[in-house]
């Protein structure tokens, strides 16, 4: 089930998934992000255990980094739960921003494969947009 964090309940199984990834940093930036009130956090969980998360900037502030997601992590790749997370953002928003490693082309495949496209990037990452597709079309024709 995927649903908005409930901090108290939910951290400690968020910290685990975020540690399989990030063994030698600490928890500090993981949770400054949680806790900025412009973002929110999203899980999908079973059993109650968090199995993914995804923090994004949330979709009613109007800054440069709306819509961005910031964290977006599996506890386990493969079983399907990160990506019924990004679906669900996928149906909820018009569009979505995030950045990608330029060396993890799996990752940046799979973005890719849910409708991301490279915009630009560093030496480092690539920065990645996904439209909702029904959203260019309705553009197009508004200005028309």
């Amino acid at each position: 089930m995927c649903r908005k964090i409930d901090y108290n309940k939910d951290i400690d199984s968020i910290k685990k998934i975020w540690k399989k990834y990030h063994e030698k940093e600490s928890y500090k930036k993981l949770i400054e992000e949680i806790e900025c009130s412009r973002n929110e956090t999203y899980i999908n969980e079973k059993d109650g255990e968090a199995k993914a998360f995804l923090t994004i900037r949330n979709k009613n502030v109007q800054d440069d980094k709306t819509n961005y997601i910031f964290e977006f992590y599996a506890a386990k790749k493969g079983e399907g739960y990160g990506e019924k997370l990004l679906k669900d953002m996928q149906d909820e928003r018009e569009f979505l921003y995030l950045h990608a490693n330029k060396k993890e082309s799996g990752l940046i495949n799979y973005y890719e494969r849910k409708g991301f496209k490279k915009k630009n990037g560093t030496d480092e990452k690539y920065y990645m947009k996904w439209d909702k597709p029904n959203t260019a079309v309705k553009e197009s024709k508004e200005k028309s």
